[in-house]
């Protein structure tokens, strides 16, 4: 769990990079991060590369009608069952 570590949209960057070489990560909890728009296009865009994250948790974030969106369009093509983004 990564919740409330400062991550921010550079960290999810390299996060998204990482997803897409990963092979068991199951669940990211991103929660109160400080991510905005531009991390979430980066972390949707590895979404369907990597099937095997099932449960994503962006709550408390600064997510805008753009990165949502964005990871909407990626979920059928993930393997993702769970998003919370409240």
């Amino acid at each position: 769990s990564l919740f409330s570590c400062s991550v921010g949209d550079e960290g999810v960057r390299h996060l998204a990079a990482a997803l897409r070489v990963n092979e068991s990560l199951e669940w990211l909890d991103l929660d109160d991060n400080g991510v905005s728009c531009e991390g979430v296009v980066e972390l949707a865009a590895a979404l369907p590369v990597k099937k095997t994250l099932r449960r994503l948790f962006l709550s408390e974030n600064s997510l805008d009608h753009t990165g949502v969106e964005a990871i909407a369009k990626a979920i059928p093509h993930s393997g993702l069952r769970v998003l919370s983004v409240d």
